[in-house]
């Protein structure tokens, strides 16, 4: 009979049970176990994106969100994606608790490994993708490791725990967001009433070199820009301007307020001096900013500022209803995040997200059906999506129909500012020189971080897209000069037309940030200006600053101005977008200036209208001879496959683009392209994203009613009559 008072026998353990016992005491419970994922979520995706948006806040400005729509986003971004992984958790642990752990492990290690592939992108190398995602696996699956096998790891994490919500209020409070969230003091109308009755109307372009407009006597080409010409013959043209920045939020308020903004936000509370306030008292304003909000809402109309965008504030806009906007906005930043965590090598396959403002998934378009059905197709070809960086939202929806609404508005009344953004002839590159809608694929320009490739071709086929469009933009400024004659504007009104900025067309040098090589196009924009009942045109080349503008209506309006504006001196500075600024003598910008243009002459020699367009590439001299009157062979080796169809239906758009891949053709070979049995124009293969590709333009008055055959040759040898190889077409 056993003794109950005597001493418990110790019962004999093995390691493995005590290393178990530990670990089942040290695991978290499902909510520890959350929050640690939830740390892990903000390190690998919360912060970075949140870093990203908080010193671009003018990116919610431009598409118009609203605070409404900031603070959503920023509270489902952060809570959303640990609560779907600890509701997963949480049917997984009613199944059984190992299958919980297991994938409670495995979401470790995916957080953790989309860490380490950020640092490892970011800090240690740039590729090759596979072996640099290999590794991040690996050290996620040391995490996991870790996070079973020790103390250290979970209690770490835990320590961490409070880093979620301090991201969010970092990102709410403690960056430039704020000022879109938080109550801010509104700008209100100077207390200056304006003697003059003048109309004023404000044309800003936007992306348009001075360049792409000269011809070799350093005047307007008339041929291409008749409009243009004309309002030169009859105004005073500064053809010494320069902007101060290269991007349109901090271009478009220099304009207004006569200064440079620095860091400050499009938006009339940071930035309440402006042409608004200063004529806020005694002009009408007929508005519309397409990618700022300098113009306060009880000026210019609205009865809350609750949209922080100036699209955002036309109400039967589809971007003015919450679902669509989030939707768009969840849309677009997915993209960013993904070009955030992969790397550069899969990052490039992405759509670009440094040439615009949003709308990066779609295939392109600029709104309309146009938009709509070339949405649609890119989703069916991932070919057209990996070429594609168009967008069909935000600043650049139906540029041409927001040209056309503002335009209806104009009126002969006294006293009234009419003033209009448009975002032409900015890239995407989506008209012919009518206003045609490429159709109806529209894949465009694809550049990795906003460089140009270092091929000549295919620099040289974007300016042909960009003068392509800068003719629309020409022919759109011809129906502003015929609305204003038509109400009586036209001998009244001080009308000035201008560009916020250019756009470079250097092989291997960035397209859009003034750099040394660049600013040659970047920083010259065109500037007329039109005194009412002005006759004789007359040319100022006097430095002049687009900060300049503001004093110049002042002076005309007999108002002094209030607040202090930016002194334009001859060093020439312009601002980048990361906040850094490049600055040369003037002299030197208009040496540059030169050099631009004689590379575009060499390319498109001034006169010839659009048609003359088309007359470059390797063997221009084969352009309007048909393909009967040529030697043509089957390719013995190579093949062009042709995107989209070139089927010419009625309607707005014009199957104008040709884009395809080629197999068993060298990079750098010359091609002809022909319509309907005529050649009409050359280009040479090139290689993007890791494929051989062809892109051509076709002229639009060669496209004939319902199907044209579209034909792709290699040129064989030179001269008068070079052999041409078929390499394929369109029927196939």
């Amino acid at each position: 009979m056993s003794n109950p008072n005597a001493p418990a026998r110790p019962t004999a353990t093995t390691d493995a049970d005590r290393g178990a016992d530990r670990a089942a005491a040290g695991r978290p419970s499902l909510i520890v176990g959350a929050l640690h994922l939830a740390v892990l979520w903000a390190f690998a995706f919360q912060r970075p994106l949140f870093d990203l948006l908080g010193r671009n806040a003018d990116f919610f400005v431009v598409r118009g969100n609203t605070r409404g729509d900031i603070i959503v986003f920023a509270l489902a971004f952060t809570l959303l994606p640990p609560l779907a992984m600890l509701a997963a958790e949480w049917l997984a642990l009613r199944f059984r608790r190992g299958l919980y752990e297991g994938l409670h492990l495995a979401l470790l290690g995916l957080l953790g490994a989309a860490i380490a592939l950020q640092f490892l992108k970011d800090n240690v190398a740039s590729g090759p993708a596979g072996l640099l995602i290999v590794v991040a696996l690996a050290l996620g699956a040391l995490l996991a490791w870790a996070y079973r096998r020790t103390v250290f790891a979970p209690q770490a994490l835990s320590v961490l725990s409070p880093a979620p919500l301090l991201f969010l209020v970092i990102f709410l409070f403690f960056t430039p967001v704020q000022k879109l969230i938080l109550p801010q003091k509104q700008a209100e109308a100077a207390d200056i009433d304006v003697p003059s009755t003048t109309p004023i109307v404000v044309l800003i372009t936007d992306e348009f070199p001075i360049v792409s407009m000269l011809d070799a006597r350093g005047q307007v080409d008339a041929s291409r820009f008749p409009n243009f010409a004309a309002l030169a013959r009859g105004s005073t043209w500064y053809r010494d301007t320069t902007t101060v920045a290269g991007f349109t939020t901090r271009a478009v308020p220099a304009i207004l307020t006569g200064n440079d903004p620095r860091n400050r936000l499009p938006i009339s509370s940071d930035q309440p001096d402006s042409i608004f306030t200063l004529l806020g008292r005694s002009y009408r304003m007929n508005v519309d900013e397409t990618a700022t909000a300098i113009c306060p809402p009880q000026i210019c109309g609205g009865t809350a500022y609750t949209a922080v965008g100036g699209a955002a504030r036309q109400a039967k806009q589809s971007n003015g209803r919450f679902r669509t906007r989030m939707h768009q906005l969840v849309s677009d930043l997915g993209i960013v995040s993904e070009h955030l965590l992969l790397p550069d090598a899969l990052a490039s396959h992405l759509p670009a997200v440094d040439q615009t403002f949003g709308g990066f998934g779609n295939g392109g378009g600029d709104g309309g059906d146009g938009g709509r059905a070339a949405g649609k197709a890119g989703s069916q070809n991932l070919q057209q999506v990996q070429v594609g960086e168009t967008i069909r939202k935000g600043a650049f929806t139906q540029r041409p129909q927001r040209f056309e609404r503002w335009l209806s508005s104009l009126r002969g009344t006294p006293k009234t500012l009419n003033f209009l953004h448009t975002e032409l002839p900015h890239f995407p590159w989506l008209y012919t020189p009518t206003g045609k809608q490429f159709a109806p694929h529209t894949p465009d320009i694809a550049l990795k971080d906003g460089v140009w490739p270092k091929d000549d071709f295919y620099v040289e086929y974007g300016r042909q897209r960009h003068l392509m469009q800068a003719m629309f933009t020409d022919r759109l400024l011809g129906e502003l000069i015929a609305r204003m004659k038509k109400v009586g504007l036209w001998d009244r009104a001080m009308l000035v037309v201008t560009a916020d900025h250019g756009s470079s067309f250097i092989p291997g040098q960035q397209r859009r940030d003034p750099q040394p090589a660049t600013m040659g196009e970047i920083a010259p924009v065109p500037l007329f200006v039109r005194l009412p009942g002005q006759g004789a045109g007359r040319v100022d080349d006097a430095h002049r600053c687009t900060t300049d503008i503001l004093p110049m209506i002042a002076a005309e309006l007999r108002v002094r101005i209030p607040f202090p504006t930016y002194r334009c001196s001859d060093t020439v500075t312009v601002a980048q977008y990361n906040g850094e600024s490049t600055s040369i003598p003037l002299k030197r910008v208009l040496a540059l200036r030169a050099a631009a243009l004689r590379r575009r002459l060499r390319v498109f020699p001034a006169g010839g209208g659009a048609e003359a367009l088309f007359r470059f590439g390797p063997d221009p001299q084969l352009v309007g001879k048909s393909v009967a009157s040529l030697s043509v062979a089957p390719a013995e080796e190579g093949r062009a496959t042709l995107l989209g169809a070139f089927d010419s239906k009625p309607g707005g758009t014009v199957p104008v683009l040709v884009q395809g891949t080629l197999s068993g053709v060298d990079t750098g070979t010359p091609l002809a392209v022909a319509l309907n049995g005529r050649i009409v124009t050359t280009a040479r293969a090139f290689e993007l994203l890791g494929t051989t590709r062809v892109a051509a333009t076709l002229p639009e008055g060669s496209i004939r009613p319902g199907p044209n055959s579209v034909e792709v040759f290699r040129i064989d040898g030179s001269g008068e009559s070079p052999a041409l190889e078929r390499l394929g077409g369109w029927p196939r």
